[in-house]
């Protein structure tokens, strides 16, 4: 009975528990509506964001396109103002032009100008924004600029010569005139009108040529070689002119040459030159060989073809500047014409042209700031033989040398010559020269055979000096002989001096013992005759490996021995030299460099 109350209670309990409440139209609405202002917050919100930050960007970068425009139409503004005052003066040129003659700007040519000029300074102004547009037109207004230039600079040249045929005053006036108008053609074009030069032209077409080959047939080759590709039979003297000038302004490239006075002189030597006629072929043989060189190089090509064409022309030294430089002069009708294509080739560089072709006296003066052209004609013998070359000879121990030169010259025998000497009396060598020469001796490599040395007192065409020997050796012994006007030729003799009655012998020691593997010795020979060869050998040594050591004839001393332990055992060493006639001699050397 109770159990089954107790089942009841439950059963009631569990109709009791409250059921889930269905949500009304009412609250959907409510969730509904709330979302939706959430939303509209957060684009509100978004909205606030974007008008601080990226619209006040938009802004900036409008700021700077703006700016971009009006420093674009600065630009634009400066160039059209420069090509406006650029064909002003131009036109102006043209309406101040006067002249009268056949060689002078026709009327028609004048007025063709003048409405070409005004065309484009309409051109100009029409441009509002296209700067590519005026880039373009400023090209072409500049080109035609150039050619209106050059052909009233053509006219103006023109008309002085015409006019130097009329009148005295009318010369003094047109000089003054196609001053001033080069003036203006420099200024406004940074460039000279010497390739039109009529002047320049006239005086180069008019000049008396006599062709001169140089005599040495590597240049005179080279030479003919320019001329045949450059020129031919139909040109005028200008015109070949003009054409070697272009050539060498293209094809060469500036470098310092190297200048080996021996070659030098051996050119003038064997072609009996002066030595500076010689040293201009030197430069133009290499600058034909190379097409490197430096304004020396540049102005003895030009001066030698310009001589093979016929034209009195002359290497010059200049100042330009605070260096020196050499150009080229050319006489014409009695005065001087400069012509420096090494200078032109710099200047070509900077965008003109011919600055240094044709100038006269007085543009030269302005151009260099200092000229020494009388030095420089004086010193050019034109390729002549020199018949007054100082020729002296010497003979020393029975063997004779000779040179001819009027600078100076290195003979270094290749043999020795042995020289056998009383101690304190010297040797004795005679000397022949075709004019009065004084001597002077220096020593190379020798000084300390040599006590003293002595020539004459004056000067000597023939006779003996002498050079006192106190100690046998091996050494060069230089002689130069020097004349009045300060020809001097210069002998370089190998002397292996021998003491009178001593026996030949060999002194030996070690030359170099810094490496751990390997040590030198150095041999000399004394009063042996010729040269002489050593040898060696090994008497003794603590060395366990000694039957590998090699000794071979060294690169810097006469013996080097390898393989060694040079500063952990010693080695007694047997040095052994024989002279050109089997003289032999002996030393013994010991060499131990373990440390104590």
């Amino acid at each position: 009975m109770l159990k089954k109350d107790k089942v009841k209670k439950n059963e009631n309990k569990e109709e009791k528990q409250p059921k889930p409440k269905k949500k009304t139209k009412k609250q959907i609405i409510i969730y509904v509506l709330i979302a939706l202002g959430v939303c509209l917050i957060g684009c509100l919100v978004s909205f606030f964001i974007y008008q601080k930050t990226v619209k006040p960007k938009k802004s900036a970068d409008a700021t700077k396109t703006v700016k971009k425009e009006e420093s674009k139409t600065n630009s634009l503004t400066e160039l059209k103002t420069e090509l406006t005052d650029q064909i002003t003066a131009k036109l102006t040129q043209l309406k101040e032009y006067k002249c009268t003659g056949d060689n002078c700007l026709k009327d028609e040519t004048k007025t063709e100008m003048t409405s070409k000029l005004d065309a484009y300074l309409k051109q100009v102004d029409e441009v509002k924004k296209d700067e590519e547009a005026l880039t373009k037109l400023q090209q072409e207004i500049t080109e035609y600029l150039a050619t209106v230039d050059k052909d009233i600079t053509a006219s103006e040249e023109a008309k002085t010569d015409t006019d130097k045929t009329s009148s005295a005053n009318k010369t003094t006036t047109n000089k003054t005139t196609n001053s001033k108008t080069t003036n203006k053609t420099t200024s406004s074009q940074k460039t000279t009108s010497s390739s039109t030069n009529a002047s320049l032209e006239t005086l180069l077409n008019s000049a008396p040529l006599s062709p001169l080959k140089t005599g040495y047939p590597a240049v005179d080759s080279a030479v003919e070689s320019v001329l045949n590709s450059q020129t031919n039979s139909g040109m005028s003297t200008y015109q070949k002119v003009m054409a070697i000038y272009d050539w060498l302004v293209k094809v060469m490239t500036y470098a310092v040459p190297m200048i080996y006075m021996d070659d030098v002189q051996s050119i003038a030597d064997e072609y009996a030159l002066a030595y500076n006629d010689a040293q201009e072929l030197y430069l133009a043989e290499d600058g034909f060989d190379s097409h490197y060189g430096s304004c020396d190089t540049y102005s003895a090509m030009f001066m030698i073809i310009t001589r093979r064409i016929g034209l009195d022309s002359y290497t010059i030294s200049a100042k330009y500047g605070n260096g020196g430089h050499t150009t080229v002069n050319i006489k014409l009708n009695g005065a001087w014409y400069n012509f420096d294509a090494q200078g032109d080739a710099k200047q070509k560089a900077k965008g003109k042209n011919y600055y240094f072709l044709g100038q006269n006296e007085a543009q030269m003066k302005k151009a260099y700031s200092a000229i020494y052209r009388s030095e420089s004609v004086a010193r050019f013998k034109k390729f002549a033989k020199q018949g007054d070359l100082l020729k002296t000879s010497i003979t020393v121990n029975g063997k004779t040398y000779n040179a001819q030169t009027s600078s100076s010259i290195t003979k270094k025998d290749t043999k020795i010559m042995d020289v056998v000497y009383n101690k304190g009396v010297g040797i004795t060598i005679n000397v022949s020269a075709s004019a009065e020469v004084s001597t002077y001796w220096e020593f190379d490599d020798s000084t300390y055979i040599f006590d003293s040395y002595s020539g004459h007192d004056g000067k000597v065409t023939n006779g003996p000096i002498t050079a006192n020997i106190n100690y046998p050796g091996r050494g060069y012994l230089k002689i130069r002989l020097t004349d009045g006007s300060g020809r001097h030729t210069d002998y370089m003799i190998r002397i292996n001096a021998i003491e009178n009655g001593s026996p030949f012998m060999v002194n030996s020691n070690v030359s170099d013992a810094s490496y751990a593997d390997y040590f030198y010795i150095g041999a000399n020979a004394i009063n042996g005759s010729g040269e002489a060869k050593f040898s060696a050998k090994i008497l003794e040594t603590d060395d366990p490996n000694a039957n590998n050591i090699i000794i071979e004839q060294g690169d810097l001393y006469p013996l080097v021995f390898k393989n060694v332990k040079t500063y952990e055992y010693y080695y007694k060493i047997e040095v052994t030299a024989v002279d050109a006639v089997g003289h032999v001699a002996t030393t013994i050397h010991n060499f131990d460099s373990r440390p104590k």
